[in-house]
């Protein structure tokens, strides 16, 4: 499973790279490198968040935490794509609203991918069927000699 997350997430990594509004490049800081520095980041807090429970869904609770942690991380990207110092040294610049929207969609499919294969390996799994307390506690199930 985690090869097939890794590749979603490099897909839309590399549609970030590719389908940019300009020409990628390594020498100046690019509108199209910065929008796939952004998606792996944003897409590797989003799979944090969905990959805490398994096979449960990771968005249910107890969430708040977990969000406050992945906030951290959402900062400090945006912070690396709005501060001088930071833009000059990872060589980022700033996006515009529409650029940073498309950057979460795209990192918005790695959870979508996750919670989708939780779902159906839960449907896969019979339920549970809980014991009943008289099967649990009857006496023909206590030891009748001591071990040794």
């Amino acid at each position: 499973m985690w090869v097939i997350y890794a590749f979603v997430l490099f897909l839309a990594a590399f549609l970030a790279l590719v389908a940019g509004p300009d020409e990628p490049s390594v020498d100046h800081p690019s509108v199209s490198m910065t929008m796939t520095f952004v998606v792996m980041g944003l897409g590797t807090v989003f799979n944090a968040l969905v990959n805490r429970r398994d096979p449960t869904s990771g968005l249910t609770p107890p969430i708040i935490k977990s969000l406050g942690i992945g906030l951290i991380t959402v900062v400090l990207t945006f912070l690396a794509t709005q501060l001088p110092t930071l833009q000059t040294g990872l060589r980022t610049t700033t996006l515009t609203p529409l650029e940073w929207l498309i950057c979460a969609g795209l990192a918005a499919l790695l959870p979508l991918v996750v919670e989708l294969t939780k779902l159906v390996r839960r449907r896969r799994v019979p339920a549970a069927v809980p014991a009943g307390a008289e099967r649990v506690v009857a006496p023909s199930r206590a030891l009748t000699k001591a071990p040794g």
